[in-house]
């Protein structure tokens, strides 16, 4: 089926009450995909703006309504776009964050806009290493700005140094330099510019706290560790939780200091000094927040419980399994060395089937969808990890 985006000029006004949450993405994001179709069977209406082709059917089952834009600056018109829906909250990938904050800065009648206004700060990296540093937290430290030559980067960082840009989405534009002659070609080549910076590189192991913000250092939060990944910088395919009272208080302290309420997903390096770095934050969904359902932590109950308004969110009680969790669809995409295709295809359906109930049945139609017509890269293992025996 060839993709039919929706015009974003085609006069429009939803003639529904229900509270509708938008979605925003520059690609499909599975965990957008995954809480829709959670949100829709929860009473909830849902829209996609997205900047690349679509397929109908992929916006019939899993949102309300998908609108497709040819260009990233005709978020300017969101306002207009949404004319009509009640718009309570919205998720957007990073890249995206700033125009459709500012698209919708014309909804001055609405609550949640300085939620959405946080969270657009919070993308731009040099500004959220600023207000973390001035918290007392850990984080590189950056030269952001003009560079005169790679001297000064060397005597600054060090060698090997990481090349960001201010306001990337999954790791994109993320380069770690190891030498002072790439160093040199990066500059001479003019990629360093007043979108990028330079960051000290940290080396350690990589955890990540996540979870859905209520107020302050309130909500339901998680510390994980990813064990293998789909892709150099794609998704989670399998984690495992981690009991981290230090990572906790410090990612429950980093929202605070940023002022971030709702879905946020923070990435920390643990030096061979014990010292917590943080090196992002995503005011946003993170790939795996429907897996934790595996171990009992419930974030789509806990985004909902936000959306309504709630000030706190308990976490179940009891201990929460440690053990390997595979993330879907990602864990189950690629094909494992030796089974039958039979024997993949049987692994697929036992890893949708839990989201029958967690998402809904709309999700896992689309990700069989999803699988049929795409062909995915090969896993790779995460950043290794000191022992914690």
């Amino acid at each position: 089926m060839s993709a039919v985006p929706e015009q974003p000029t085609r006069p429009h006004r939803n003639t529904t009450t229900r509270p509708t949450v938008l979605f925003v993405d520059e690609h499909g994001w599975d965990c957008f995909f995954q809480l829709s179709t959670g949100l829709r069977r929860a009473g909830f209406r849902t829209v996609r703006i997205t900047t690349t082709p679509f397929r109908r059917a992929v916006g019939q089952l899993c949102f309300d309504r998908t609108v497709g834009l040819s260009s990233p600056d005709e978020l300017d018109g969101l306002a207009e776009i949404v004319d009509g829906d009640q718009i309570v909250d919205v998720q957007v990938v990073d890249a995206l964050s700033v125009p459709t904050a500012r698209g919708l800065s014309r909804l001055v009648d609405n609550p949640a806009l300085a939620d959405w206004q946080a969270r657009a700060a919070t993308v731009d990296k040099p500004w959220v290493a600023k207000r973390l540093r001035e918290a007392g937290l850990s984080v590189p430290a950056q030269i952001d700005g003009d560079v005169v030559g790679a001297d000064q980067v060397i005597e600054t960082l060090g060698l090997p140094v990481v090349h960001k840009v201010r306001t990337g989405s999954g790791g994109e534009g993320v380069v770690i330099v190891t030498s002072r002659d790439e160093l040199e070609q990066l500059l001479a080549r003019d990629r360093h510019t007043g979108s990028t910076f330079f960051e000290q590189f940290i080396d350690g192991r990589h955890l990540q706290f996540a979870g859905v913000t209520m107020d302050g250092r309130e909500g339901l939060f998680v510390t994980y560790e990813t064990l293998v990944r789909k892709g150099h910088m794609g998704p989670a395919s399998a984690l495992r939780y981690v009991d981290d009272p230090p990572i906790d208080a410090a990612g429950r302290d980093a929202v605070a200091a940023l002022g971030i309420r709702g879905p946020v997903n923070i990435n920390f390096i643990r030096d061979a000094d014990g010292v917590d770095w943080i090196h992002d934050v995503n005011p946003r969904l993170w790939g795996s927040v429907v897996s934790f359902r595996a171990v009992g932590l419930d974030f789509l109950a806990a985004y909902i419980a936000y959306l309504r308004g709630a000030r706190r969110f308990d976490a179940p009680s009891g201990a929460i399994s440690t053990e390997k969790i595979l993330a879907f669809p990602a864990a189950f995409q690629i094909p494992l060395e030796g089974a039958s295709p039979l024997a993949n295809q049987w692994r697929f359906v036992r890893g949708a089937w839990p989201y029958l109930r967690w998402a809904g049945p709309r999700y896992v139609v689309h990700a069989f969808g999803h699988r049929l017509t795409n062909r995915d890269p090969t896993p790779v293992a995460a950043p290794a990890a000191p022992s914690t025996a």
